[in-house]
């Protein structure tokens, strides 16, 4: 009899708490109870989309389907400008990197020259006499 007993508080003290918890969180209210009592299923089935509902949505994807193409190609035809450009600015980079190192070799003879042109003069001066170099600067 005791077991019964005991039993019997569990299974109250348990119902007792829940229903606490339920009205604590705010889920305890007649509508629930009626659907507990009745068993009803919890979730409606789902409604099936209509065809007024699919036609503007596939006609819509079409469009941006569309767009997003032509985006693309737009995208693949500025790459290729900027391919061409980058392969046209390189082979001008190596055109000028050529012109500048014929430059510097240009102006690196010009200063040989010009130095033994000096050292001539300085050697033709330092052997005259001192009157005669006066007289020739």
């Amino acid at each position: 009899m005791k077991i019964i007993g005991f039993t019997i508080l569990g299974l109250l003290s348990f119902a007792a708490v829940l229903a606490g918890l339920l009205a604590f969180t705010g889920n305890l209210n007649w509508e629930s109870i009626e659907r507990v009592m009745r068993r009803e299923a919890s979730a409606p089935p789902p409604e099936e989309p209509r065809e007024d509902q699919v036609a503007p949505l596939a006609a819509e994807m079409k469009t941006l389907r569309g767009e997003l193409r032509e985006r693309e190609a737009q995208l693949d035809e500025r790459e290729a400008r900027l391919d061409t450009v980058q392969r046209d600015l390189e082979a001008l980079r190596e055109e000028v990197d050529g012109l500048l190192a014929q430059l510097t070799d240009t102006l690196d003879a010009l200063d040989e020259d010009r130095q033994e042109r000096l050292a001539d003069v300085a050697a033709s001066i330092g052997g005259m006499r001192p009157a005669n170099a006066a007289q020739a600067l």
